[in-house]
């Protein structure tokens, strides 16, 4: 929890030039919501109440939003101390404000039942808004990157193993593409330039999309189909097939991360 003012670092200017190089075409839709989903600095406003509750119990949250005369609800969330200092100083209020300093990943998973949209770093040049229809989007791709980064942990061995590996056994939204031959169905392999077989596996649309793309460009007569997989079914399927390892997201945009076919069998034995 962190009480204004606040000093902008580099670090927190990622926001606004995710946002910047959305407003110039230079990346699209997804890859925006993706960078500011991936931002690990947040802040959202909470009660005076909320954050004594925060700072006596280790409570979670209750955040803040407005409802104004007509009865849109805005849930305004800013990228750094700064932002947050133009937003006051446009709209009169010099009162103090309490925030919650926290990840994109949760603030994009939190219940939004009573709110229209996610207003970020409003009354500044860069702000934008994302209405009621985005938000099963911007919580999909929250899922994707809370799992890309249970996956990194569990490559490089940072932290616990136990909690990152339920984490991917129980995500939902794995895809794969897969060739049809003679009734059956065998997924695609992570190009490797050592000639191994290595199972190309992705945690969201963007990283499909970009294996499609490639793929494409070098071998244009190939087809290719979308398969959707639940956690247990993919591992499953990984186990039973003749396999050097595994790659999650070969072609981006997130880190690829690889492993040994018998990861899937730690994760399956996961409890």
């Amino acid at each position: 929890m962190t009480t204004m003012p606040l000093m902008t670092t580099i670090s927190e200017m990622f926001p606004r030039a995710a946002i910047q190089r959305w407003l110039n075409n230079e990346i699209g839709g997804t890859a925006l919501m993706r960078l500011l989903v991936s931002y690990g600095q947040w802040m959202v406003p909470i009660s005076e109440s909320a954050a004594g509750d925060m700072l006596l119990q280790g409570l979670p949250s209750r955040v803040m939003f407005s409802r104004d005369q007509q009865g849109v609800s805005r849930l305004f969330i800013f990228s750094d101390g700064d932002a947050y200092t133009a937003f006051s100083k446009a709209s009169g209020d010099t009162g103090q404000q309490h925030f919650l300093t926290t990840r994109g990943t949760w603030v994009f998973r939190m219940p939004l039942d009573q709110i229209d949209f996610i207003a970020i770093d409003a009354r500044s040049p860069y702000e934008i808004a994302y209405g009621r229809e985005l938000f099963p989007g911007l919580k999909r791709m929250a899922d994707a990157v809370e799992i890309e980064e249970a996956l990194l942990e569990l490559r490089t061995g940072s932290g616990s193993s136990e909690g990152p590996l339920k984490l991917v056994r129980d995500y939902q939204g794995y895809t794969a593409a897969v060739q049809k031959a003679d009734k059956a169905i065998r997924i695609a392999m992570a190009p490797d330039a050592k000639g191994r077989e290595l199972a190309a596996i992705f945690t969201h649309d963007d990283a499909f999309d970009a294996y499609l793309e490639e793929n494409r460009r070098a071998y244009p007569e190939s087809e290719l189909a979308r398969m959707e997989f639940t956690g247990s079914d993919l591992f499953e399927r990984i186990l039973k097939m003749r396999l050097d390892g595994i790659v999650f997201n070969c072609c981006g945009p997130p880190k690829p991360v690889a492993f040994a076919t018998e990861f899937a069998r730690l994760v399956l034995n996961s409890n």
